[in-house]
């Protein structure tokens, strides 16, 4: 009964069991894909992940056979339902949840471990933070459109160039259209302060940058300003990216000796 109980609150009061209709599909067209949250009952994480590192109320754990690196968070029961607005999220510049485990009176999150904070690998040119910013507006425009409200915890990069942002899993999802719009002037003020930590000197933004910030500041999400260029995003933050891990790597290894 605990797992039916969790299985609705994450997906709904109805479980549908219907026959398989006979596999048919026009060449060329799209197959669709339906993503469930794993839910491990009376299991800890650390049975499958072995903790590496603390950092406040979450852990990087290294899975035990496969050797892939996740975060896991402890979660209250209150916010196990709100995961499923965050269950079918399938998005390259949005961390992925993996797992949800569940054991005595205690709950916890596995999600995407990014290798690193996109403030660690500052200083960024304006071409990078250009490549930074188009990267997360493109996450933002994604999960505006999957109509819930969210926050912004954290926005890390991986070597490869590719920015993900890690929702607020404490934050409580809403659909209610007027919390929404409330909703997209937070994010427009967010990501104003997270530009100008960047560069705060205002003398070296673009003409395009300085319009887009202004757009910011008036509580707008310009999703296709002209500020934005996502088709090469990714490639022009590679080089930064792989740099500042290799930094950081290197750093590790000094204080390891």
């Amino acid at each position: 009964m605990a797992i039916i109980r969790i299985w609705r609150s994450l997906y709904g009061t109805k479980m549908h069991l219907r026959r398989k209709p006979a596999f048919y599909r026009r060449p060329g067209s799209p197959i669709p894909a339906k993503t469930f949250l794993p839910v491990h009952l009376n299991r800890h994480p650390d049975c499958d992940y072995e903790p590496i590192g603390h950092h406040g109320t979450a852990w990087t754990g290294k899975h035990r056979r496969s050797r892939q690196l996740v975060v896991v968070k402890e979660v209250t029961h209150a916010r196990l339902a709100d995961f499923s607005h965050f269950a079918g999220v399938a998005h390259v510049n949005v961390a992925r949840q993996l797992g949800i485990y569940h054991v005595r009176s205690q709950a916890y999150l596995a999600y995407e471990y990014v290798d690193l904070d996109v403030l660690e690998a500052l200083p960024l040119s304006q071409e990078e933070i250009s490549a930074v910013v188009s990267q997360m507006m493109a996450a933002i425009d994604y999960l505006r459109k999957r109509l819930f409200t969210f926050r912004i915890d954290a926005v890390r990069v991986t070597a490869g160039g590719v920015v993900k942002i890690v929702p607020d899993w404490s934050f409580e999802p809403t659909a209610d259209p007027g919390i929404r719009e409330a909703n997209d002037a937070y994010l427009a003020a967010d990501l104003e302060t997270f530009m100008t930590t960047m560069e705060p000197n205002e003398r070296r933004w673009t003409r395009h940058a300085l319009g887009f910030l202004g757009e910011l500041g008036s509580g707008r999400l310009p999703l296709t300003h002209p500020y934005l260029n996502r088709a090469s995003s990714q490639s022009r933050l590679r080089e930064a990216a792989r740099f500042s891990v290799q930094r950081r790597l290197a750093g590790d290894c000094g204080t390891k000796s």
